[in-house]
């Protein structure tokens, strides 16, 4: 019954329009769906929070090198932060760029223990 509980949530992250992330408790990337990988240009798992910049090539609004522990999902998933509206710069291997927003937050079970992080993203 679980895997198919996981199977089901997958399939219903698949279909939305905006980009999707979601993380385990350490912050580890278990899914990304099409919409966001479109976005990023790639659809890396296994990513911890301090590699998150590199791998997905995150910069500020300005350009800059995006500091891992900045980003809004790590803000998520290291100080269980809501983060709303952030902007950043995704720099695909192609060359390249988009504007993008999203909002990040960590996700709890019923007893109220942190158990993953997510992460909603849409180009600007």
């Amino acid at each position: 019954m679980r895997i198919f509980a996981f199977l089901e949530r997958d399939a219903i992250l698949q279909q939305l329009i905006e980009g999707v992330i979601v993380t385990d408790v350490k912050g580890r990337i278990t899914f990304v769906n099409d919409a966001a990988s479109r976005l990023h240009g790639v659809a890396k798992l296994d990513v911890l929070p301090e590699d998150y910049s590199e791998m997905y090539h995150l910069y500020t609004e300005e350009g800059h090198p995006y500091p891992a522990a900045e980003l809004p999902l790590s803000r998520a998933v290291l100080k269980d932060e809501v983060v709303k509206e952030a902007r950043w710069r995704i720099r695909r291997s192609d060359g390249t760029e988009i504007l993008v927003e999203g909002n990040a937050r960590p996700v709890y079970d019923e007893q109220g223990r942190k158990i993953a992080a997510v992460l909603t993203l849409r180009a600007l």
